[in-house]
């Protein structure tokens, strides 16, 4: 009348149990501790267990005695795990069973042959394969005279402890050293279980109490806290430790169930009312901050939770019914265990597991979807030979600089080429022994004529050049000095760079000078003691007879032979003898002014002796004065015309000697130009004849 179906199966050996379908109320859920299998206690005396992997069912297990001739059958209340996935199921008549994949009970215990049993709580199993069970012994009154034993899997009992309330739920902390569980009143109960011998175990007695029945009792893996919920709607953590209550969480109903959140330490709290058995909540609870997050309603009383191995809850309701939530983070609509990206909303599934997307439209869609890549930079999810970042070149995706590929997909240090001259844009440096730079990559990334910079003065050292009419380098490209950081451009192309600069130096007053304070002149270049004269010049600069002194530019000679080479015609009125120098006008040199003929004055004879003497005296004393007069005139004009011979004879040796320029008949100078020997006209500037290699 109940709509159950069961199955049987008949061979050579008889008749036996295959199969049981049917709605029956569950008591109890377990998850295996290796494998995703999920086994459920039901009230028909079946264990049903599920393959959550596959969908499929793994085995079902039944009561010893099922298909015999019973006044009613005993109800699966509890069900546990061993390590080699066999299932422990605790029967509401005291019979406790192990059964294998294969649906066999491969041992029974059946407490009802060692004991009274009135009403069973639970059975485990231990680190040791050893089974606690729960029980009363009092058939009038079944809340009182609990029992908790120690029981061999051979059926012998090694240690038990007697109470004046049932326990019911049996835990075990993770270490194996404490046990709880808690009795009909409420009370938390502890013992220490360290050791595989019962007899050593002791009681610890209530540690606390919650108000009313209590059938969720769990100890948190890894931290050994202790959680237990009661019909008082109160979820409390205890840390046996610090033997204190740490946490005290208060929440909507009555706790039927609780499963701990795998991926972020939170606690899920199935909670409902245990008079109408309608409907259920699943609370998410914060324990750090003791509340609760969120809450939604399932149809049922929410029996048993868990957690499987991919981090799912399974919740079975009472009625047998199975839900099993998945995590969804970044609510996508895909699970977070099916979702590659379980953060990101955008992105779900990545056919070629290289960490981009499939979804081209998502964060970091891959380009490249079917092939496995690692480029992040130009585009996602293609192949990057060189693990730069920036992908390799394809038929549709063009290098640098045409497109945006890696122009050098075998050098992770390079990926760009913007002046397109074969050396990338990515530049640095390091300094040689001889305090040049060693360059790496393109100094100048958007100039394709330079690539390196050995002095780093911004000019790049492919130096080129045109000379123009004038004889300049213009235009010119590049560093005409490489090796020198403080010049780049020589324009008059004498070997010295137009960024002039000097210092005084302190000890001659002279200037210090570095590069050519004359850019526009072939020959002349410095000036040290800055009168605006020099030695050799290209365009009629000043000569100078002496760099050293400012006071001297051309020398006394040279200042004779110009003045020579004036025309004094029209100067005969400005010219004055020296003193003791007459000029008789003629159209001659000043210094070869004639003196007029001596005046010599007759004294009369009739003077008298006295004045005669006085007279003569002073004649004598004039006489005297005149002569050494014009021996002092004698003597200077013999040195004047000494020195004046040797000037007209060293201006007629230099006229001899000296090129005059066919054009202007001016002096002509020999200079370098070029790696050549020249003649240069400084009045007229013109090159004139060439002498040989320099």
């Amino acid at each position: 009348r109940d709509g159950t179906i069961e199955i049987w199966e008949e061979d050579a050996s008889g008749i036996t149990f295959h199969s049981r379908l049917g709605t029956r109320l569950t008591r109890e859920i377990s998850m295996a501790p290796n494998r995703n299998l999920l086994a459920m206690a039901d009230s028909g005396g079946v264990v049903t267990v599920w393959d959550l992997d596959s969908g499929t069912r793994n085995r079902q297990c039944i009561h010893p005695e099922f298909g015999e001739p019973v006044d009613s059958i005993p109800f699966a209340k509890s069900v546990d795990w061993t390590n080699d996935d066999k299932v422990i199921i605790g029967y509401s008549d005291g019979t406790i069973v192990a059964c294998d994949e294969q649906n066999k009970n491969i041992w029974t215990i059946d407490l009802n042959a060692m004991t009274t049993v009135s009403v069973f709580g639970r059975a485990r199993i231990n680190m040791h394969d050893q089974i606690i069970a729960t029980y009363g012994e009092n058939p009038n009154n079944t809340s009182s005279d609990g029992v908790v034993a120690v029981i061999s899997q051979a059926g012998q009992i090694l240690r038990e402890w007697r109470y004046t309330d049932v326990h019911w739920t049996i835990a075990f902390d993770p270490s194996g050293e404490k046990m709880s569980s808690i009795g009909q009143e409420g009370g938390v109960r502890l013992w220490s279980t360290s050791g595989s011998d019962p007899m050593t175990w002791t009681d610890d007695g209530i540690v606390y109490s919650h108000e009313n029945y209590t059938g969720v009792n769990k100890w948190l893996e890894g931290v050994g806290v202790l959680l237990t919920g009661g019909w008082d709607s109160m979820l409390k953590m205890y840390d046996p430790i610090q033997q204190q209550i740490i946490r005290s969480i208060p929440v909507d109903g009555e706790i039927f169930s609780i499963a701990i959140d795998i991926n972020d330490g939170g606690l899920f709290v199935g909670t409902g009312d245990s008079s109408t058995s309608s409907s259920g909540m699943i609370e998410f609870i914060d324990p750090m901050n003791e509340s609760v997050i969120t809450s939604f309603s399932i149809s049922g009383i929410p029996r048993g939770m868990t957690v499987d191995q991919d981090g799912g809850l399974i919740v079975v309701n009472h009625t047998g019914a199975i839900t099993r939530l998945v995590s969804d983070l970044d609510q996508d609509g895909v699970p977070d265990e099916n979702d590659v990206f379980p953060n990101d909303q955008t992105q779900w599934a990545d056919s070629d597991e290289d960490g981009f997307g499939d979804n081209p439209n998502g964060n970091e869609g891959d380009d490249c979807p079917t092939i496995s890549g690692e480029s992040h930079i130009d585009r996602f999810g293609c192949i990057d030979t060189d693990g730069d970042g920036v992908s390799d070149p394809d038929d549709n995706w063009m290098a640098h600089p045409i497109g945006v590929a890696d122009a050098f997909k075998d050098d992770p240090f390079q990926s760009r080429d913007s002046d397109g001259d074969g050396v990338g844009d990515s530049h640095s440096f390091t300094i040689g022994s001889n305090g040049l730079r060693i360059d790496s990559g393109d100094a100048f990334p958007n100039d394709s004529s330079q690539t390196t910079d050995r002095d780093g003065d911004g000019c790049g050292d492919n130096y080129t050049y045109v000379t123009d009419n004038d004889g300049y380098r213009t235009p010119a490209s590049g560093d005409a000095f490489p090796n020198d950081s403080s010049q780049c451009i020589d324009l008059d192309g004498d070997g010295f760079g137009d960024n002039y600069t000097f210092s005084i130096d302190p000890n001659t007053g002279l200037r210090i000078e570095s590069g050519d304070l004359f850019p526009f002149d072939f020959l002349a270049h410095g000036d040290p003691d800055n009168d605006g004269c020099v030695p050799e010049s290209s365009s009629g600069l000043p000569y100078d007879y002496d760099s050293n002194d400012p006071l001297v530019c051309a020398a006394p000679e040279d200042n004779v032979e110009n003045n020579n080479n004036e025309d004094t015609s029209n100067e005969t009125d400005d010219v004055v003898c020296p003193t003791v120098i007459c000029w008789d006008g003629s159209n001659v040199n000043p210094q070869d002014c004639s003196c007029p003929p001596e005046i010599i004055e007759e004294v009369p004879e009739n003077t008298p002796s006295t004045e005669e003497e006085q007279s003569d005296s002073e004649e004598v004393n004039s006489t005297l004065f005149i002569v050494l007069v014009i021996g002092a005139i004698a003597l200077l004009g013999t040195i004047g015309f000494v020195v004046f011979n040797r000037l007209n004879d060293k201006n007629s040796q230099e006229k001899e000697s000296q090129e005059v320029c066919p054009h202007c008949n001016g002096p002509v100078q020999e200079a370098v130009e070029n790696g050549g020997r020249w003649t240069w006209c400084q009045s007229c500037r013109k090159w004139l004849q060439y002498k040989g290699p320099a």
